[in-house]
């Protein structure tokens, strides 16, 4: 089969990294893919930084890019809520539709930027899915006369990118309702690819008995990652404040880093903020880790993969039981209520740096869970069969956008303002139904 992928290509992107382990994959199974790079400048100008095994080119090469359409089999787009890196690919899919694999089921981000530009097709779009009410409430937001958290709950733009696509592929079932309600056309869930560089000895079982445990906090920082509540937890608890410290791995602002050290000096709790770290030091900091706490409130991802790497890792780690987290099995990671955090996940941390057989136990079944799960022939069998049904059912997809696009010519908004339509299209949607089926693939 021939591919297009659109993807992001700089080295901060780990869509970009999974998606090169993709394929290196496809190209190793004799497949063909060209990659178009999906960057805004200025990541645009920055140069290739992971491997794909593949030709790759500028999504604004209009020539090369139509050029490898045209002799393609399926356009695959690679979307996560970051606009600066997927702009491309939002381009591309109008022109060009195919499958999305959808890395997020919140793109408030993605949409709130496009519509910076759009803002009177961006009102249709938020009052065609949600109704005039969210619009104007995304809308207030949008122009920065509120926080977008409430977006993000009640208007998450995923059914804005899943409409557009031909079939959607994504790494988890717990946001798959928007989707299928969007979708017009096959779905799959496939889990997501790790891109974790597991050392020979990842678990760090060389550890000082007279050091504090590490309890560490991957990845950037952001409101949603509850370092407050992991610090309040930590303060609430004299085992917690004498015997370990926290680790908070990743980028953040100097001013949000200047509040949390505060706070921890407040509960006095001691602790280590690394900012920005390279892969390496990255690596290092998790293999020391002895509990990894990955928290989301709300969660935005379809799957994490920084909790997958942590489970590669062999660590113990604590997840709201929410969303893709707490779709993961019981015995796999350590699951607190996404209320209450502080007192649930006070005594989570106390279970867990308190026994040492607990913490070995727990991270030995997580990593033997990632090692049969996460892997990159389990995400390129499922991609494949969704292909396969994709090209089964596209032309009559593209037969039904193009009658709509007629209708909208002819100045109808909706099939009901002329009834002698709606049997010519429930007899087309009932032959995608037919070849398609609404269960998902993998789900």
């Amino acid at each position: 089969m021939r591919f297009v992928v659109f993807s992001p290509v700089v080295g901060m992107s780990s869509i970009g990294r999974i998606t090169g382990m993709l394929t290196s994959h496809l190209v190793s199974r004799n497949h063909e893919v060209i990659v178009v790079r999906s960057e805004a400048e200025p990541f645009l100008n920055e140069p290739v930084a992971h491997e794909f095994g593949a030709p790759v080119v500028s999504w604004r090469a209009s020539t090369q890019v139509w050029k490898a359409i045209a002799r393609s089999d399926v356009c695959l787009y690679e979307i996560g809520n970051h606009y600066g890196l997927h702009i491309g690919g939002l381009d591309w899919m109008v022109q060009s539709p195919g499958i999305v694999c959808l890395h997020d089921f919140v793109l408030v981000d993605v949409f709130r930027h496009w519509m910076n530009n759009h803002w009177d097709s961006g009102r249709r779009v938020l009052e065609r899915w949600y109704g005039p009410e969210i619009a104007d409430r995304f809308i207030a937001e949008a122009r920065g006369r509120g926080s977008m958290e409430l977006a993000a709950a009640n208007s998450p733009m995923t059914e804005w990118v899943a409409s557009q696509a031909l079939a959607v592929l994504t790494h988890g079932a717990w946001g798959l309702p928007r989707v299928l309600a969007s979708c017009p056309g096959p779905v799959a869930v496939a889990p997501l690819i790790s891109a974790a560089r597991v050392g020979s000895s990842p678990d760090g079982a060389h550890v000082d008995a007279h050091r504090r445990l590490r309890i560490v906090i991957l990845g950037t920082v952001n409101a949603n990652k509850l370092h407050q509540d992991v610090i309040a937890a930590m303060g609430s608890s004299a085992l917690l404040r004498e015997g370990c410290e926290l680790q908070i791995v990743g980028d953040a602002p100097s001013d949000v880093l200047a509040s949390l050290s505060a706070l921890a000096s407040t509960h006095q709790v001691r602790m280590v903020a690394t900012g920005h770290v390279s892969d390496e030091e990255w690596e290092h900091r998790l293999a020391g880790a002895d509990v990894v706490c990955c928290l989301r409130r709300p969660a935005f991802e379809a799957a994490s993969g920084s909790l997958i790497e942590a489970l590669l890792y062999a660590k113990p780690v604590i997840v709201t039981d929410a969303a893709f987290y707490g779709s993961l099995p019981d015995d796999v990671v350590h699951k607190v209520p996404d209320y209450d955090v502080i007192d649930s996940l006070r005594q989570a941390l106390e279970d867990l740096c308190s026994s040492a057989d607990r913490r070995a136990a727990l991270g030995a079944r997580a990593r033997s869970y990632a090692e049969r799960t996460f892997t990159v022939k389990n995400h390129a069998d499922i991609l494949l069969e969704l292909a396969t049904r994709t090209l089964e059912v596209a032309p009559v997809l593209m037969l039904t956008r193009q009658m709509t696009r007629l209708l909208h010519d002819w100045g109808l908004s909706t099939v009901a303002e002329d009834p002698r339509l709606v049997g010519a299209l429930e007899l087309l949607s009932s032959e995608v139904r037919h070849a398609n089926g609404r269960t998902p693939l993998g789900a």
